[in-house]
């Protein structure tokens, strides 16, 4: 009896387990030492197969620390491992604490709720220190955050949480960087924050130079009252055209936590604001009169080199003349030197490459021009200088450059001209270092008698159609071999069509509910590892998410991709749900798949 007794309590054990969900708590602090000006970030990481009636972390009443801001993020994970599919949910807050006062000061240990478990935090030794480790406010200054209403007014938060707008320039010449910074202050905690719409940089280039991805606080004094505050984004602009040009902010939901709002953290709760910084003004100055000719609007400090490949070019052999333009400023008006070379030499396709760099929050970069050149006389040639006309932001005057005329000596080649005909050709010049093979028919020697039939001459048509075919066989023979020896192509080009037979098979399994989640399961998560070259045992869906918003799908379908996922999920344990609910399970995974698939064309 005692023996079946301990039976049955394993027995619930076990049952208690899978109903529940097991799940883990940890935590850190970012560093064991802080000024009294600093604030101290406390990460805590709650991960689990069911988080069912998560409740917010709450600090303990105490005397050391105060909450000065929050921030909420939180993940799930899909796995499948064979037909099975495991979910793994993740979430992580962040407490920005500043404190009281110095010494050596003990974050105290914190209740996590869920399931109907509780769990805590380890609890952390901290010294404070005078001033502050990262050079902050000035001392004296008062600590804490204002004390605010349970709920507050919607003017009383617009005071309390704001966007500032930066530019480290009101005024700046045309084509001259200016740096634009977004700044989140709060005097309330905020229990998640997420991007409304982007600024608006009319009459700017712009390009961004960095954007939160994860809030990191710090504390800010304005008017003697104190905030947290966090830089969401930054941004290079180059006005285009002289005149007072407005910089629209960007737009922020936030959700402002309450001391009711006890279950915010898990549901989103708390009142959702919507914050907007005030527009800014910038005065773009024109660039002074008397720009020399040449000039196309290059604004910054620039260099320029030149060279040729090969040294000792020959006749009817293709060679480069390379320039190269490199510096800082709007490099994206880097435009191509205009050259005039020598008699003798005919040009082809330019080629042109660069790149921009952000290196420090300076916007730099380099372009390369490589001008592909047949000479067709051999002897001693001078190729032109390359030069460039840039407005000098120093010393405010105008700049050239240039780099000298270089001396060639072109050698009689293997081939020559014959008979008035070119030996090369636009179409058959190639890359410099490449060789070069051309054909030079005697066309006094064709044997035309092969081209008669019935004594007539083979109708022309006859040889394009002959060529065709001929081409067409080789890319299908290509295509197969690749389908045959290059796995990864294979599984990308065949995805779709895999996927739409899976689908179609997944519908005769409907009555069979396992068979059915699993056929389904696989069907997209094989698609999407398929089509992004990723392995399809043990595939996570944080990292397909990642992947495909790379390409720029929709959130919305990365959305609904992970809602059929947990429906197909939760659909294994739900009692008597119709057959109709699988069928319209079965219609969303074949409208995402499509979706998904115009992405790739």
């Amino acid at each position: 009896m005692i023996r079946l007794t301990k039976i049955r309590l394993v027995l619930f054990l076990l049952v208690i387990g899978a109903l529940f969900g097991d799940w883990t708590v940890t935590s850190e602090i970012d560093r064991a030492t802080i000024g009294i000006e600093d604030n101290l970030t406390l990460t805590i990481v709650t991960s689990g197969d069911k988080l069912d009636e998560f409740h917010r972390p709450a600090l303990p009443e105490n005397d050391d620390w105060v909450v000065v801001g929050s921030n909420r993020s939180s993940s799930t994970n899909f796995q499948l491992i064979g037909s099975k599919m495991s979910r793994t949910t993740t979430i992580t807050y962040q407490l920005s604490l500043a404190p009281k006062r110095k010494g050596t000061l003990t974050v105290p240990k914190i209740a996590i709720e869920a399931n109907n478990e509780t769990k805590y935090t380890e609890s952390f030794e901290v010294k404070v220190v005078d001033g502050s480790v990262y050079g902050g406010r000035p001392s004296g200054q008062p600590h804490g955050r204002q004390p605010e209403p349970a709920e507050p007014s919607s003017s009383e938060i617009k005071d309390k949480v704001f966007l500032a707008v930066h530019a480290d320039k009101t005024e700046a010449f045309v084509g001259e960087q200016i740096t634009v910074t977004m700044t989140l202050f709060t005097q309330y905690e905020l229990g998640g924050v997420s991007y409304a719409k982007d600024p608006v940089f009319n009459g700017f280039w712009a390009t961004e130079l960095f954007r939160a991805k994860r809030l990191s606080y710090q504390r800010r004094t304005i008017g003697g009252k104190i905030y947290s505050a966090v830089v969401l984004g930054k941004w290079a602009i180059f006005g285009l055209s002289p005149g007072e040009k407005t910089i629209e902010s960007m737009e922020l939901d936030v959700s402002v936590l309450t001391r009711r709002d006890f279950f915010g953290f898990f549901s989103g709760g708390g009142q959702k604001v919507r914050v907007k910084g005030r527009p800014i003004k910038i005065d773009v100055k024109p660039l002074p009169a008397g720009a020399p000719s040449g000039f196309d609007g290059l604004v910054g400090d620039f260099s320029i080199t030149n060279e040729i490949k090969p040294e000792n070019p020959k006749t009817n052999e293709a060679m480069s003349y390379i320039v190269s333009i490199s510096g800082t400023g709007n490099v994206q008006n880097l435009g191509r030197p205009e050259l005039e070379f020598p008699a003798g030499f005919e040009e082809y396709d330019i080629q042109e490459s660069g790149s921009i760099g952000k290196d420090g929050g300076t916007i730099s970069g380099t372009k390369r021009f490589e001008y592909v050149l047949v000479p067709r006389s051999e002897g001693e040639f001078e190729m032109p200088e390359a030069r460039i006309v840039y407005f000098d932001l120093g010393s405010k005057t105008y700049k050239s450059k240039s780099a000298g005329p270089i001396g060639v000596v072109v050698e009689r080649g293997n081939e020559e001209q014959t008979g008035g005909m070119q030996v090369i050709s636009r179409g058959e010049v190639l890359r410099v270092g490449e060789d070069i093979r051309y054909i030079a028919p005697d066309c006094a020697k064709l044997d035309t008698g092969r081209m008669s039939i019935g004594g007539g001459k083979l109708p022309l048509i006859v040889l394009p159609i002959e060529l065709i075919v001929i081409l067409a066989a080789v890319l299908i023979r290509r295509r197969r071999d690749r389908l045959t020896t290059d796995v990864g192509y294979a599984r990308y080009t065949r995805a779709l069509r895999k996927a739409m037979k899976e689908i179609r098979a997944a519908s005769g399994l409907i009555a069979d509910r396992e068979k059915f989640i699993a056929s389904v399961q696989e069907a997209v998560l094989h698609y999407l590892a398929d089509r992004l070259g990723l392995p399809r045992e043990g595939i996570i869906f944080v990292e397909i998410r990642d992947r495909l918003a790379e390409r720029r799908v929709d959130d919305e379908i990365l959305d609904r991709i992970e809602n059929l996922l947990e429906q197909l999920n939760f659909l294994r344990f739900a009692p008597g749900e119709k057959e109709q609910v699988s069928r319209d399970l079965l219609e969303e995974a074949k409208e995402l798949i499509t979706k998904v698939d115009r992405s790739f064309k």
